[in-house]
């Protein structure tokens, strides 16, 4: 009987020891589970704040455009220090008592946010965005080159190109009328071809800022020169 009771004994004290061992087994598994879990969270990254747009700077002077809004229109854009300073819409077809808002109001907005982007006035969107892309048609052709207007008459100028040359401008209605080459003394069979065009593509042009001929570069930069020293007497 004490037998009995003692291996009874026994068995009951091995049963606990495996349950206790099976107990621990358990939770140390489910620790390393968590640590494996943890571990494959994707760390987190600090957003990345945005940085402010660009502000344009564009070559002042006067540009001119034009875009179809519900007709075409054209626009005048003026820059002054780099920004834009004003815009006119010069010519415009537009709904009578529909698109005034937008004519008045987009030159305004474009001005104070020196950009094309800004928001159509609502009832009037076609003739808002046709002069946004007028605007924006306007500044990505450049400014238009001043025209200048001389006084009538008959001017003379000098210059050196192969050698001394000297001209005479005649300007009529405010504008280059003619070109005379009446003086010069360059190198023959290489000068002619320069002193044949330049004058031809000066008057052309109303400029002195015109190509120089091929192979005669001092002759035609010296026709140039001669004749803008010739009309710094007619402005």
């Amino acid at each position: 009987m004490k037998k009995i009771i003692s291996l009874t004994l026994i068995l009951l004290l091995l049963v606990t020891a495996l349950v206790g061992c099976g107990g621990g087994a358990t939770d140390v598994a489910t620790d390393d589970e968590k640590t494996n879990v943890e571990s494959n969270e994707p760390e987190s990254t600090p957003e990345e704040s945005e940085e402010p747009a660009e502000e344009v700077v564009y070559e002042d002077g006067v540009y001119q455009g034009e875009a179809e809004g519900m007709h075409l229109l054209k626009v005048a854009v003026e820059v002054v220090d780099g920004k834009v300073a004003k815009v006119d819409v010069v010519e415009q077809e537009e709904s009578v008592g529909v698109a005034e808002p937008a004519l008045e109001q987009i030159p305004v907005a474009i001005v104070e946010n020196n950009s094309t982007n800004v928001d159509v006035v609502s009832g009037a969107t076609f003739t808002s965005n046709g002069i946004m892309d007028a605007v924006k048609n306007a500044l990505e052709a450049g400014p238009v080159a001043e025209e200048v207007v001389y006084t009538d008459g008959v001017y003379e100028g000098e210059a050196e190109g192969m050698h001394h040359l000297k001209v005479a401008v005649e300007v009529v209605d405010g504008k280059i009328a003619k070109v005379d080459v009446v003086e010069q003394e360059e190198s023959v069979g290489v000068a002619e071809p320069a002193l044949e065009q330049i004058p031809v593509a000066i008057v052309e042009k109303n400029s002195t800022s015109v190509d120089v001929v091929s192979g005669a570069t001092f002759t035609s930069n010296g026709i140039m020169d001669a004749v803008k020293n010739a009309l710094e007497s007619a402005k």
